[in-house]
């Protein structure tokens, strides 16, 4: 089921253009909010909360997922623009994509780093250190899915 809502999400951001604003926002939401759930469903089973940790490291989850979800919009935002100007991609937009890319990587960084202190006060290192190894599968996951249909640039 991830692996489905994965490709649809890919596909839709892929075929963005084509399609009204409207209608593919639309199903963008509807992609985002099934891999929410499959994400939920996992780090569940793999971080396995105790029942005095389950509310505060929710909160925590949910927080750091917040700040993960914007940087999802910049990348999404990211996709469609170069899905305009693919074919007709100019250096200086090649750049500034780039340039857009790797800051959001290094956002993501950043924020991984922050929440590592908020995580360790709610659950133990090994929990801590499995909810990141999940985390860190399904965003590999959802980059693999990304790579392997978006064309190098023309």
């Amino acid at each position: 089921m991830l692996r489905n809502a994965l490709l649809t999400f890919t596909l839709l951001a892929l075929v963005a253009p084509a399609v009204q604003a409207q209608n593919i926002d639309n199903e963008i939401e509807l992609s985002r909010a099934v891999i929410q759930a499959e994400r939920k469903a996992l780090v569940e089973a793999v971080v396995r909360p105790t029942a005095q940790q389950d509310e505060e490291f929710w909160t925590v989850y949910w927080n750091y997922r917040g700040q993960l979800g914007s940087l999802g919009d910049r990348t999404v935002a990211l996709i469609r623009e170069y899905a305009d100007s693919y074919g007709s991609l100019t250096d200086e937009q090649a750049q500034r994509l780039l340039k857009e890319s790797v800051d959001i990587d290094v956002r993501e960084s950043k924020i991984k780093k922050s929440f590592l202190k908020k995580f360790n006060k709610v659950l133990t290192p090994i929990q801590v250190a499995r909810l990141y190894q999940v985390e860190n599968k399904l965003d590999a996951v959802i980059k693999f899915e990304l790579a392997a249909e978006i064309p190098l640039a023309e």
